[in-house]
């Protein structure tokens, strides 16, 4: 009976939602037909027929894969560009930039260059003339409390940076990727609230990024 339901409730939203703009026809005393994008919906005293049902269920399919690849795809994209950062530019996986630009060239037999630069960074550190900052940000993780303490970084980090090696007939683009201070990973917290066996080379220490929409220059 619950199951029943369910799939009557689950069907009469998703009616809703679907015949929004479509044209309804009266047919045989209890029966009425709709004409949908997803194409004609029956229904019997005002109950969808079966095949009404598996068309609902099906388009339920499509909007759930669509939306598992809109929200996957960038998750992945953003992961993938983490991991070349560190196989290309020896960043650390608890890194040690506070703000940095990547633009990307052409120069390279019409392949796509990027160079890592340190904008601007926390604590006082100091960024080399080769655009890089050699000193970690540091560690105030308790893994064993999976706690932290904000008495390192900076709130707000502010700076102004030119390309040393803009080419104005050069195709190039642009974009900031800002990293917070280590904080505890998921597992860190799983190991206290489950009392949970984490192997050695799980990672308990994470820190956070995020990257801004790329600006792209044209000659």
């Amino acid at each position: 009976m619950g199951r029943g339901w369910l799939v009557l409730s689950t069907v009469a939203v998703i009616a809703v939602v679907v015949c929004e703009g479509g044209t309804t026809t009266g047919g045989t005393a209890g029966h009425q037909t709709v004409e949908t994008r997803i194409g004609r919906l029956e229904f019997n005293g005002g109950y969808p027929t079966k095949g009404t049902i598996d068309k609902a269920y099906d388009q339920l399919d499509v909007q759930r894969a669509t939306q598992a690849y809109l929200e996957f795809m960038p998750m992945l994209s953003v992961n993938s560009i983490f991991e070349a950062h560190i196989r290309d530019y020896g960043m650390t996986k608890t890194g040690d930039v506070g703000v940095y630009v990547e633009p990307g060239k052409g120069k390279a037999e019409g392949r796509t260059q990027e160079r890592l630069y340190d904008v601007a960074v926390s604590d006082a550190r100091k960024i080399g003339k080769d655009g890089r900052c050699k000193t970690p940000v540091g560690n105030t993780v308790d893994v064993k409390k999976a706690t932290w303490k904000n008495t390192i970084g900076e709130p707000d980090l502010i700076a102004v940076w030119k390309d040393p090696d803009f080419d104005p007939d050069e195709k190039a683009f642009y974009y900031a990727r800002v990293i917070e201070i280590p904080t505890p990973r998921w597992t860190a917290f799983d190991l206290i609230r489950l009392d949970a066996d984490m192997p050695k080379d799980v990672n308990m220490i994470t820190q956070e990024g995020v990257y801004t929409s790329p600006i792209w220059y044209t000659p």
